[in-house]
C-alpha cells in the first residue's frame, strides 16, 4: 500500500498520473455528475431539488410534491408506496406521502434509496437507471 502511494506521489510530482488513477478519477467524476444522493440533491432544469435522481422524480410525479393520484398505493413527490412509507418511517411525518412536506418525503426517499436502490421506483426502468 505504501509503495502504491509513493508511486502515485512521485508521478504527481513529475506531472504524470498513472492510468489506473486517471480511470478511477474519471469514473468517479462521471458518477457524481449522474447522481449525488449522499452528497446533496440532484436537479432537474436547475430549479427543483430532489433526494433521488431527478429524471426518476420527473417521470414519477412531474415534480409535484402533493401528487395524490394513487393515495392508497403510491403518492407524493417520489410516488412512495404506502407500505414503503410506513416501513421506512414516513408515519412519523404524515399518514400518507402526499400529506408530508417535501423535506419529509425526501428523508423517506433517501432511506428507501439507501436500502433498496433504484429498483424501488418503476420509472427507473423507463428512464434508464436499471
Amino acid at each position: 500500500m505504501a509503495t502504491a502511494a509513493a508511486v502515485l506521489l512521485a508521478s504527481l510530482v513529475v506531472g504524470h498520473t498513472p492510468d489506473l488513477a486517471d480511470k478511477q478519477t474519471h469514473q468517479h467524476a462521471k458518477l457524481l455528475r449522474r447522481f449525488e444522493p449522499f452528497r446533496g440533491w440532484t436537479q432537474f432544469d436547475g430549479s427543483s431539488r430532489y433526494a433521488i435522481p431527478a429524471t426518476i422524480v420527473e417521470c414519477e410525479s412531474h415534480g409535484m410534491v402533493h401528487e395524490d393520484s394513487h393515495p392508497d398505493s403510491s403518492s407524493g413527490l417520489y410516488q412512495i408506496e404506502l407500505s414503503s412509507w410506513n416501513e421506512f418511517g414516513g408515519r412519523a411525518f404524515a399518514s400518507f406521502p402526499f400529506e408530508a412536506t417535501k423535506l419529509a418525503q425526501s428523508i423517506v426517499a433517501t432511506r428507501i434509496w439507501r436500502s433498496v436502490g433504484a429498483r424501488a421506483w418503476t420509472c427507473s426502468w423507463i428512464v434508464g437507471w436499471l
